[in-house]
């Protein structure tokens, strides 16, 4: 028969066994629940329905859901523009270029005349996920306009021209010096200027039936910017 020490020795081993296997479930079944879902499945839902479900779950946040479902879209926007021309696959990769650094110049100027906030981190990545959405329309567009052959979409262009207009008639209202880190400000403001130049010339170079996507972003993103930086 088994001493007593041993069997005592015996029942605690078997007890401490027991919370480290448990604990070690517990870190197992959080890395999992932690863990990014597959591309597949974000993409099944909208923006906003995953990053409710997403940031619903313990120790998840919004910030994340943005990341993971802009990641997954530009993945995806990938895969798709190998069926493009190459000329169609440059714009789609200048544009997306030129958007993220004009959107973080933007986000830049808004953080400067607020006096700070992280809100405006968290704004940003939900607007560069809604890029890579409205991206998505564009290279449907273009997947259509190859069968379909030449649109006349004249307005689109007009269009074009009264966003650029209305975005150089911001320029000095948000040239204004802030109190609030005003280098980041004329940092921003400076290539918040340098980008509409390039989108400019982008825009202008994509057949115009793709441009509807494109002109409601970044007029929403303006109108944003504008309002924010109202006196």
């Amino acid at each position: 028969m088994l001493s007593y020490r041993k069997l005592t020795l015996s029942i605690t081993g078997i007890i401490l066994f027991t919370i480290l296997a448990g604990t070690a479930s517990s870190v197992r079944a959080q890395e999992e629940d932690k863990a990014e879902p597959p591309c597949s499945e974000v993409l099944k839902v909208s923006l906003d329905k995953f990053v409710e479900s997403y940031s619903s779950k313990p120790g998840h946040r919004e910030s994340e859901a943005y990341d993971i479902y802009k990641a997954c879209k530009a993945k995806d926007n990938d895969k798709r523009l190998l069926r493009l021309p190459a000329k169609n696959r440059a714009q789609i990769a200048g544009l997306r270029k030129s958007l993220d650094k004009w959107v973080s110049a933007v986000y830049g100027m808004c953080w400067s005349k607020a006096g700070g906030g992280s809100i405006y981190a968290q704004m940003q990545r939900a607007n560069e996920a809604e890029r890579e959405i409205r991206l998505a329309e564009v290279i449907g567009v273009m997947e259509g306009h190859r069968k379909r052959g030449n649109d006349s979409t004249s307005h689109m262009r007009s269009n074009l021209n009264s966003f650029l207009l209305k975005t150089r008639r911001a320029y000095p209202l948000l040239a204004k010096r802030t109190e609030y880190e005003a280098d980041v400000h004329a940092r921003s403001f400076r290539e918040f200027k340098s980008e509409t130049a390039r989108l400019k010339t982008q825009l202008r170079a994509l057949p115009s039936i793709t441009l509807n996507p494109l002109l409601k972003y970044v007029n929403q993103t303006l109108d944003f910017l504008l309002e924010e930086h109202k006196p």
